[in-house]
């Protein structure tokens, strides 16, 4: 099967001063030297990872074949490019003890080049920066670089040095979570390492080198599980509103009781002994210490609110309790850093109280009250600009968790200048560490980007290490290289995207609802007329997936329109159509799903979804009329689970579903009325229950009101009591932290289409006992 990786290759000789012979003709003027010890990336899980990328670059640029030498073998008459932690940078003047573990140089001759880094994550941006800078190699998304091709190439004298504008820098995608397989992960990790934000685990600096034991966030229950404690202990958690304490699946830590405090510093310290003892050398640096994330409160018992009050806030009253942590690590471990959220309830700073110098505050810019397709400085989002001013004013300690278009693209948007100048501000303000969170696609393959979505990684990687940069070369520089012949076409849609959103640009409940404004059947056929055009403008197979990836974000929100609106010269199955080819086309093409079972798994995605688009319910519950589309979700056969005791998926003659489902235990006795469903949601542990006693006897499908519940990312709806029947309702879960609960998008009304026929539920029935679930819908309520 072709994968998708691929060069653009251009054919120039290139030759700047030419002092230093890299290769002619196809033959090699150099050689490639490492350290006698061989350097490995990452834990040992790259071993001389540096050489081999900087063999596999000069080999694709020149078609000449280069030897390697470890330095102390290396001909001392040729020319050589020395890579890593050499004698040779030593004896240039680079000081490898005195850089940074994230910073690089770049040093040349007439006789040789030195690629050098504060560590082995530092060499490796030398590399990259190297080809990037003096070769014109661009790394334009994890399966498609820009590798120009030189008959002749020589570099001339040359000396460089940097590190990127932040300590810490990481732009989350959720790839490493998804079934796209080991060598798929293994794509995307190079591609953060060359756009010099990955960094091996040994390399790592304050704000990412975080515990395991701790995990990265929400870890309350880490230090004091309730498991252990809260039968014996209640008085260890949360007192809510009503004066109860609670932990799970809602509550917090009571931060006052002392023997709290205790438990947590003594289990902070034999983390931190174990983990020295662990990895010698390589330990952990930080350990965070945060709220989860299940809560718009911390405490509320007496004592604590005593201690809100006194500070004007929890940021208060969580300081109180991470200050003593710190400071009673501070004297055995310098090191050590203690991490805490910012976050809901406790993201005001306050007056009061500063963190400790040990302190890490992370700062959640959350989405549901920033507005994440305008700069920050814009004036809807002033609150969120002087919260993460204010901060900064508190300590130079601030890690900022930012937000942008998280999830499938649903719809055409792009963020590109609100995160060109958000990314300007925060360096300007000072901020060392920088996290964004965007993960790409909601399937478990990332199947369906964001609309330019490689374009958002590639401008915030470039202004990650230089915010000075100006925005649009950079853009230009992307889809001209990105999109080739079809780069005409596709610049004229990205600016039609661009205009559009600035100009109607949604408020942050509007996204946070889904509702697009701007997204209209006019916008949406003028995007995809061009499109299509650049489609047909696409000389290569690889360029022309690219463009359909484009095509498909535009045809997924077509297809919901197209559903309650005609539009002249477009039907909706022939969109459905070519979204189902155009999606196919890249599940087989693309190099991020490396093997059969992850393939075929997305192959089925892909149909499921295409069900999905064809269900039609033309008898809805009186409830659902004049509802706006947005507001319903419809629920059939694709989201059964397919793992069931006494039930099965079957053909119904009654339905105008294609399959239903079927309860038909051999055990007889399992058929009684009540009939009980329901809904769980696991995450929350939330559960509610309906008991139905007045069965239809006409044998037909009838609409069931369940119940209102609040939909989590795991939300199904279960019956009888035994739970063997289903349907899983997580597509209709919206993320929603920090939104207060009279806004949360994510209460409905849920019912289900149901029937019921054999004698123990319809007196006189002559057919066998069952009972069929064909369809589920969703109305959406407030609280």
């Amino acid at each position: 099967m072709r994968r998708m990786i691929s060069a653009i290759v251009i054919m120039a000789s290139f030759s700047l001063g030419a002092a230093f012979p890299v290769a002619e003709n196809g033959k090699a003027k150099c050689v490639i030297v490492h350290p006698d010890r061989i350097e490995a990336w990452n834990r040992g899980r790259y071993p001389n990872l540096m050489v081999l990328e900087l063999k596999k670059y000069l080999e694709k640029m020149t078609g000449a074949v280069f030897e390697i030498y470890p330095e102390s073998k290396a001909p001392k008459d040729t020319p050589a490019i020395f890579a890593g932690n050499t004698r040779a940078a030593r004896e240039a003047g680079i000081d490898i003890s005195k850089l940074g573990k994230r910073e690089w140089r770049i040093k040349s001759d007439d006789n040789r080049v030195i690629l050098a880094g504060g560590s082995v994550t530092g060499s490796m941006y030398a590399l990259y920066v190297f080809l990037e800078k003096k070769f014109g190699v661009l790394y334009l998304s994890p399966e498609a670089e820009r590798i120009p091709f030189f008959r002749k190439l020589s570099l001339e004298r040359t000396e460089l040095g940097g590190k990127p504008a932040f300590e810490s820098n990481y732009n989350y995608h959720g790839y490493f979570r998804a079934s796209t397989g080991t060598a798929g992960k293994k794509l995307v990790e190079l591609y953060e390492l060359k756009h010099r934000s990955a960094e091996a685990y040994e390399d790592m600096g304050y704000d990412r080198k975080v515990s395991v034991k701790t995990g990265h966030c929400h870890s309350f229950f880490r230090y004091v599980p309730p498991k252990k404690y809260f039968r014996e202990h209640p008085e260890y958690y949360s007192m809510n509103k009503d004066g109860k304490r609670t932990c799970l699946p809602s509550g917090q830590l009571c931060l006052t009781n002392p023997d709290v405090k205790k438990i947590v510093i003594r289990q902070l310290l034999e983390w931190i002994q174990a983990d020295k003892a662990e990895n010698p050398g390589n330990h952990a640096l930080v350990y965070d210490f945060s709220q989860e994330d299940n809560t718009s409160y911390i405490c509320l018992c007496n004592t604590c609110r005593a201690v809100t009050e006194r500070h004007g806030g929890e940021a208060g009253l969580i300081l109180e309790f991470v200050n003593d942590m710190a400071r009673a690590v501070r004297a055995e471990h310098p090191e050590i850093m203690i991490k805490t959220f910012a976050y809901v309830s406790t993201e005001n700073p306050v007056r009061t109280i500063r963190p400790e110098k040990n302190v890490i505050v992370w700062l959640c810019d959350l989405y549901s009250k920033s507005n994440r397709m305008k700069p920050l400085t814009d004036s809807e989002n002033k609150e969120r600009l002087k919260l993460l001013a204010d901060w900064m004013k508190q300590t130079d300690q601030v890690s900022l968790w930012d937000y942008w278009n998280m999830g499938a693209g649903e719809q055409p948007e792009v963020l590109i200048d609100a995160i060109a100048a958000d990314t300007r501000l925060f360096h300007r303000l000072g901020l060392k560490y920088l996290f964004n969170e965007c993960e790409i696609g909601t399937k478990s393959c990332n199947l369906r980007p964001q609309s330019f979505i490689w374009l958002q990684y590639y401008v915030s990687y470039k202004l990650q290490e230089n915010p000075a940069l100006p925005l649009e070369p950079v853009v230009t520089e992307f889809m001209d290289a990105y999109y080739g012949e079809a780069a005409p076409r596709m610049k004229e849609y990205l600016a039609l995207l661009r205009s559009t959103v600035k100009e109607n640009t949604p408020t942050f409940m509007q996204i946070q609802n889904r509702h697009f404004p701007y997204v209209t059947s006019g916008f949406l056929a003028k995007s995809r007329d061009i499109v299509l055009g650049a489609l047909r403008a696409a000389e290569s197979p690889d360029i022309a997936q690219r463009v359909r990836n484009e095509l498909n974000v535009i045809d997924y929100a077509f297809i919901k329109v197209l559903g309650r609106e005609t539009v002249p010269g477009v039907t909706r199955d022939a969109v459905i159509a070519e979204y189902r080819d155009n999606m196919l086309s890249y599940v087989n093409a693309t190099a991020l799903l490396a093997d059969g079972k992850h393939r075929d798994a997305a192959k089925k995605e892909v149909m499921d979804e295409i069900e999905t688009f064809n269900l039609k319910f033309d008898d809805l519950p009186p409830q659902f009329a004049g509802a706006a589309a947005e507001d319903i979700k419809l629920f059939a056969h694709p989201h059964f689970p397919f793992s069931y005791q006494d039930a099965r998926r079957v053909k119904d003659p009654e339905s105008s579903m294609p399959l239903s489902l079927a309860y038909l235990p051999v055990d007889q006795s399992k058929h009684k009325v009540p009939w009980v469903m329901g809904l769980y949601e696991p995450t929350a542990k939330k559960a509610k229950t309906k008991r139905l006693y007045d069965i239809p006897q006409d044998e037909k499908y009838h609409w069931i009101l369940i119940d209102r519940f609040k939909i989590g990312p795991m939300t199904r709806i279960w019956a009888p009591g035994s739970w063997h029947m289903g349907i899983q309702l997580k597509d209709a879960f919206t993320i929603a932290d920090g939104i207060e609960e009279a806004n949360n998008p994510n209460y409905f009304d849920v019912w289900v289409s149901i029937r019921f026929q054999g004698p123990a539920y319809v007196k006189g029935s002559a057919k066998e006992n069952a009972v069929y679930i064909d369809r589920a819908a969703l109305i959406r309520r407030r609280k």
